[in-house]
């Protein structure tokens, strides 16, 4: 649930592979907005989707053979990208 509440809070969402970027937009498709629970999600997403969800994908990395987790990858991006404050 407290992953739900963060996607659904307006900030930027960034998927980490396909297919957490399609259990995001099945979840918007079904109820409107990410919700917590289980699911199969029976998307395709085909060049013209439009995203409800997720601002950005990260794909077809193969981080682990490097030694790299993607909890570092994220922390690297929290890192370098900007957060947007309010009001502007």
């Amino acid at each position: 649930m407290e992953t739900a509440a963060l996607v659904n809070s307006g900030r930027r969402v960034v998927a980490l592979g396909t297919t957490a970027a399609r259990a995001l937009e099945h979840s918007a498709l079904s109820h409107g907005r990410v919700t917590a629970g289980d699911a199969e999600a029976d998307i395709f997403i085909y060049p013209g989707y439009r995203f409800r969800i997720i601002d950005a994908l990260l794909t077809n990395f193969h981080a682990q053979s490097e030694g790299v987790t993607s909890d570092q990858i994220v922390d690297k991006l929290l890192e370098l990208v900007p957060v947007p404050r309010s009001g502007m």
